[in-house]
């Protein structure tokens, strides 16, 4: 995800919660210690609760979860083509 792709949806978060009694506030401050992780389905590795009565329909630290592919690496190891 790029930076600009990140702000859209954070501000479309945003504009989603408006409507509920919440404060929202977006801090793009960033403090990197260049190590970067990088999951392979995005945020959409769990999977969907057997029943809206299963004990992972509200909780989603008790869902079953897909296989996925977590990369930890760190920045100074990253080597940019065309740039």
């Amino acid at each position: 995800m790029t930076e600009q792709s990140g702000m859209y949806c954070a501000f479309k978060c945003k504009d989603d919660i408006y409507l509920f009694p919440c404060i929202f506030t977006i801090d793009f401050s960033r403090i990197s210690n260049g190590w970067v992780i990088k999951i392979g389905r995005g945020l959409d590795y769990f999977k969907p609760p057997d029943s809206k009565f299963s004990i992972g329909n509200f909780e989603m630290d008790l869902r079953k979860c897909h296989e996925t592919v977590v990369d930890i690496f760190h920045s100074k190891n990253v080597i940019i083509k065309g740039s």
